[in-house]
């Protein structure tokens, strides 16, 4: 008789009717058999879902079948790297913001290069081939046939028919293990259950028509665009996020025309974009591309001088879906100071994403998510039951979350009047339930110290992580997407992006006082939060709710922090300068006119033609709070412009003084009905003070 042992079942193993062979095979197994190596179990991988909703395996995933997967190792001194953010973070530390390069925090705090080694060791004796390895020793990218996969980690991968999603999901039996000793935190991948949505959403023609109008931007309709967001938010600022750069977490692509006629559209100026392709993903573009498309309009509108959109995308596709090596990548590359996030993703929290959200701190960078579009997560359902909602990682103590709202203002391109909580349940009811600013506690994470103290009146944890921290609109959101369609967007998708748009002011104002990035902003805001300056700082939002029929009496807004929007939305400036101080006096140099005073044609029509050489008289202006004691100006050969005279000195332009021209000769390139945009390189002596340009129309007086 052949015995045959389920692997992961716990029991007795009988054979009919002949008990004393038990015993006698027990007892040989007790005193013959080699001791079994011991092994460390690695929690979080079966998904939640399966384990509440006693799913049953479909069938046996097929032991050929290839997975994807990223092991995460732990750092090297958990609670250490944990105490130097407190410290990074607290002004009163002598180190405060005194931030750590990727190399400098790996060597610190990261893996050893024996553990990373190790790891590598284990994966390849396991028949696993070696994709990928970081510098930052904290991922390891690994293609594994099933098979293998079940004897290195002692699981079976079996099959599961989702309970909310028109998919199936593989998962395993068991909590995987590895040899004790071995140092791995976990394994993404080993499961498909995860996979990313965006948290936005399109107003359906009927609730359209049916909307009152938003008071009101700038689209027929009342929805925002563009220059809506920063007269809202930023009125009268200068600062456009010059010198700076915002990183992007995807798992779609966009369409480059959307992009280009939403510029147009709202009169902003075409920003660079880089996109990078991560986990086999090919940058074919599917029905998440409003998404993106949404991110990067929001980012335009609040910071239209960003140097360069950064946009990272992860590959969707179940078996591909790895938001680890997707945050990994943005951090090493130390492009961006300013991140944002506004996918969620099933699953429940990381040991490993933490991890990264905690490098991401260490070097300053400044990691906004949206809170979700699922209303209140009721109790701590966050992270702990809903394993069908899309919250990770927006309860992350190492992030900040961004809830939303409803705005009014006073008109297009005008002043902020007021806003509510984001709730379309409430907006359009009865249709739309669970729709709106997500918020709760988590069961996962303990309350951080930066959190401790501030106890929501509101049914909020006093022991517990609370979310979101912020707020900002997520309602009539107008957004080119889609390769040539438009539409009325909320979620709080549109809340991040524009946080992390005004981000890049705050940072462009640090580096003019000569100051670092702010990094991590839970510290600071909750300081600012619970300081006198408060509401100087942030709009507190008091009236609305995020209730659904799930969570009928929580949660409701409240003068303060709450779990609808968090402190609220900026108020513009006056946050700006509690974070970096107010700014230094700099002169700001601006275009204010210019006057075509020659042409190269024998009978003058009063326009720029192609191929006429021309001399136009350009006058600059400083706007600033400092006077520009030498401005020199050279026309660069650039959009359309050759052959251009030498610098000219315009001197000293004064502080709010008169505009000053100067003359330049130039060749006009072009076709009529185009364009060409002189561009003119601007000195201060030995600094310099970056461009500004004119644009004419060719052929057109």
């Amino acid at each position: 008789m052949k015995d045959r042992v389920l692997h992961g079942i716990a029991g007795r193993v009988t054979v009919m009717g002949k008990v004393p062979l038990l015993c006698t095979v027990l007892f040989l197994f007790s005193t013959t058999a080699a001791p079994a190596a011991e092994r460390q179990a690695l929690t979080g991988h079966i998904p939640e879902a399966v384990k509440r909703l006693n799913l049953q395996p479909l069938r046996r995933v097929p032991a050929t079948n290839v997975l994807h997967l990223a092991i995460g190792l732990p750092l090297r001194d958990p609670d250490a790297a944990k105490a130097f953010i407190q410290q990074l973070y607290d002004p009163a530390s002598p180190l405060y913001h005194q931030y750590l390069t990727p190399e400098q925090f790996t060597e610190k705090f990261g893996p050893t290069t024996d553990d990373y080694q190790a790891a590598i060791t284990f994966a390849q004796a396991h028949g696993f081939t070696v994709t990928r390895t970081y510098r930052s020793r904290l991922l390891v990218d690994v293609d594994a046939a099933v098979t293998d996969v079940e004897t290195a980690f002692q699981v079976r991968i079996f099959e599961y028919q989702h309970p909310t999603e028109p998919r199936r999901f593989y998962a395993p039996d068991v909590e995987p293990s590895v040899p004790s000793g071995l140092k791995i935190l976990d394994i993404s991948g080993l499961s498909s259950f995860p996979s990313p949505h965006p948290n936005s959403h399109i107003v359906s023609p009927p609730l359209k028509a049916a909307a009152a109008n938003p008071n009101a931007g700038s689209i027929p309709g009342g929805q925002y665009i563009g220059k809506d967001f920063r007269a809202a938010y930023v009125p009268g600022s200068l600062l456009t996020g010059t010198g700076q750069s915002v990183a992007l977490v995807q798992f779609d692509n966009y369409y480059a025309s959307d992009i280009t006629y939403y510029e147009g559209l709202a009169g902003l100026p075409s920003v660079t974009l880089s996109n990078i392709y991560l986990d086999s993903y090919t940058g074919t573009i599917g029905d998440g591309n409003g998404e993106v498309s949404l991110d990067i309009e929001m980012v335009i509108s609040m910071a239209p001088g960003v140097s360069k959109i950064y946009l990272y995308e992860g590959n969707p596709a179940a078996g591909f879906f790895n938001p680890n090596d997707v945050l990994q990548q943005i951090y090493l590359d130390n492009n961006s100071k300013q991140i944002s996030c506004s996918w969620g993703w099933t699953g429940g929290p990381s040991g490993t994403t933490d991890n990264i959200f905690i490098q991401m701190a260490s070097h300053g960078q400044t990691f906004l998510v949206a809170s979700g579009d699922s209303c209140a997560y009721p109790g701590s359902s966050v992270d702990a039951i809903c394993q069908t909602c899309f919250g990770t990682p927006a309860a992350s103590p190492y992030v900040t979350s961004v809830g939303g709202t409803t705005l009014s203002t006073a008109g297009p391109i005008n002043n902020w009047t007021s806003e509510t909580v984001w709730n379309w349940g409430v907006e359009y009811a009865p249709y739309n339930n669970g729709l709106g600013s997500s918020g709760g506690y988590s069961a996962s994470y303990p309350i951080p110290s930066w959190q401790q103290g501030v106890n929501p009146a509101n049914l909020g944890s006093p022991s517990a992580r609370n979310f979101p921290d912020v707020g900002l609109t997520a309602d009539h959101v107008f957004v080119a997407y889609g390769g040539g369609t438009t539409d009325w967007f909320g979620g709080t998708s549109c809340a991040s992006p524009l946080w992390a748009g005004f981000i890049a002011l705050v940072n462009q104002q640090g580096a003019i006082n000569g100051k670092p990035p702010v990094g991590f902003l839970n510290p600071a805001i909750y300081t600012i939060g619970t300081g006198t300056t408060y509401t100087a700082c942030f709009h507190d939002i008091t009236t609305g709710n995020n209730e659904w029929s799930n969570s009928p009496s929580a949660y409701v807004a409240l003068t303060g922090y709450d779990l609808c929007t968090g402190w609220g939305s900026p108020t513009g400036t006056n946050l700006i300068n509690a974070l970096v101080g107010a700014p230094s006096p700099v002169p700001i140099i601006v275009t204010a006119g210019s006057t075509l005073t020659a042409e190269g044609c024998a009978a003058p029509n009063g326009a720029i033609d192609p191929g006429e050489t021309v001399t136009v008289n350009f006058l600059l202006q400083n706007t600033g709070s400092a006077n520009a004691s030498n401005v020199v100006a050279t026309l660069l050969t650039t959009n359309g412009v050759t052959s251009p005279s030498g610098p000219q000195t315009y001197g000293l332009l004064t502080a709010g003084g008169a505009a000053v021209a100067e003359s330049f000769t130039f060749t006009a390139n072009g076709v009529c009905g185009g364009s060409v945009t002189p561009t003119l390189q601007l000195q201060n002596g030995a600094n310099n003070l970056g461009t500004t340009t004119f644009t004419f129309g060719l052929g057109v007086p």
